[in-house]
């Protein structure tokens, strides 16, 4: 019976996270989603070079770029070997490392409080809107959820089962999520608490633990400093040192609105789950695992204001605060929802209602987040430049860093701010290359920006071949 439960969750999130599997990533983070879906995709059409991630705005260089970890990127990379260079590719190993990610939840939650909470820790995580969303986005997010909830799964198993087998895992796990985002080191405390509980002080005797520890820094080290020596040689990055916050950001009303009110509460929990879960801080801890998930809340706090910037600006930053977050609105309702008395019951009738309303605004949120291509102008504008430019051609996309066109179009080239399109500088780019400027009006949203597009389309020296009042393509040479 437990296990059909669980089985039904995990259908329930697979049905959830297929839906419009073959849909290519636009709307929603579609800069993230192209990024990570461009460097698969030079790994599928030039070689496996897993050390030397491609990008495609470098011009018509070979475009190596320092990133995170592209174990992500490389395993679609593998998958696309398999199946052709489809975006469902990429979907479909999220959707795997989601469903995998509820399963250690579950085993985790199991062990250290009971089955009841662990079933309906699953069903949060599962439906939580974001949660949903991410877990079919092309994006690294999945593989370091499943991988922190794995790692420390693992490790967990290793101190009560004395298994070198669970302690390797466990470190297989944990340094992938480092190396993937090297924010997730916050992870280190959960898991100090777990050997501290486990052991006492003479945790810190045990050599094991030291090697697991050291080993765990060295990998993420050597991995970054590789992809600074990339950085210094080629001018290229994704952007990895722009996350971390200062006291003026944390000290604004603006910052708390933005992550408690506009991404937990709204995003995240879909409204009726945030009072759950701080109800569910409240409770009183009837075992000594639950202390576990109050760490590991704690440390996800830490990371959030040292990464403040990052989590300022993009929502995804706090899918790590689910993992335990969930738990504390599934001990709610193992404790204290009986659907059969939700009628007579007032307590049991609210979490009725609070449950309902979880999955209404879940389902809400997903379908406004729907992908759809046809109210996509970076889809639309991609599609005329495959018809109308050549293959080799480099195009210069105003696109204020988002990489989508280049990566929709199956373009190189460059991405330039409004505030750079100028003769002079399009000159220079012209002798590098470049031969189409490719744009979206809606970037253009200063009146001077605009007022020096304008003077470009009435230059001589420019031909427009494509203006539909919603993007453009300009020939910038013949």
């Amino acid at each position: 019976m437990k296990k059909a439960a669980l089985l039904l969750i995990l259908l329930f999130a697979l049905g959830i996270r297929v839906y419009s599997i073959n849909s290519p990533p636009v709307g929603v983070h579609q800069w993230r989603q192209t990024q990570t879906a461009m460097i698969a995709e030079n790994y599928y059409e030039n070689g496996y070079r897993f050390f030397y991630p491609q990008i495609n705005w470098a011009g018509g260089t070979e475009g190596y770029a320092e990133t995170d970890f592209p174990a992500y990127s490389f395993a679609v990379a593998v998958g696309y070997g398999f199946f052709g260079d489809h975006d469902w590719v990429g979907r479909v190993f999220s959707v795997f490392f989601s469903l995998a990610t509820i399963v250690f939840l579950y085993l985790l939650v199991r062990k250290h409080i009971d089955e009841r909470t662990a079933l309906w820790s699953s069903f949060f995580f599962a439906v939580m809107p974001l949660v949903a969303f991410y877990g079919r986005a092309i994006m690294p997010e999945t593989m370091m959820l499943m991988s922190t909830a794995g790692g420390i799964y693992f490790f967990s198993e290793w101190l009560t089962k004395k298994k070198f087998a669970f302690l390797a895992l466990s470190f297989v796990f944990i340094a992938n999520a480092c190396l993937l985002k090297p924010t997730s080191f916050y992870v280190g405390l959960p898991l100090l608490y777990l050997a501290l509980e486990s052991g006492g002080a003479g945790a810190f005797r045990r050599p094991a633990i030291w090697a697991y520890a050291v080993l765990v820094v060295a990998v993420v080290f050597a991995w970054y400093y590789h992809a600074h020596n990339i950085l210094l040689e080629t001018g290229q990055t994704i952007g990895l040192y722009d996350k971390f916050a200062n006291w003026g950001l944390l000290l604004k009303a603006k910052f708390w609105n933005r992550i408690i009110m506009q991404s937990l509460m709204e995003r995240h929990f879909a409204w009726t789950g945030f009072p759950v879960f701080i109800i569910g801080l409240f409770l009183k801890r009837e075992k000594k695992g639950e202390r576990l998930f109050d760490f590991w809340l704690i440390a996800v706090v830490i990371y959030m204001l040292i990464a403040g910037q990052g989590n300022f600006v993009h929502d995804y930053y706090q899918l790590v605060f689910m993992l335990p977050g969930v738990v504390f609105a599934g001990k709610v309702y193992a404790r204290h929802f009986d659907l059969n008395r939700a009628v007579k019951d007032k307590k049991s009738a609210l979490l009725a209602i609070a449950l309902i309303g979880v999955v209404v605004f879940s389902f809400i949120r997903l379908h406004k987040w729907s992908e759809n291509t046809d109210e996509s102008v970076t889809y639309n504008i991609s599609r005329v430049v495959k018809e109308k430019t050549a293959a080799k051609d480099l195009i210069v996309t105003v696109t204020d860093g988002d990489p989508s066109v280049l990566y929709f179009s199956h373009r190189k080239g460059w991405v330039l701010p409004t505030s750079l399109v100028e003769e002079e500088r399009l000159d220079g780019l012209v002798k590098e290359g470049a031969v189409y400027l490719v744009g979206l009006y809606w970037r253009f949203d200063r009146p001077d920006e605009l007022d020096k597009l304008n003077r470009l389309f009435r230059s001589d020296k420019y031909k427009v071949v494509y203006d539909d009042k919603s993007a453009f393509i300009v020939r910038l040479k013949e």
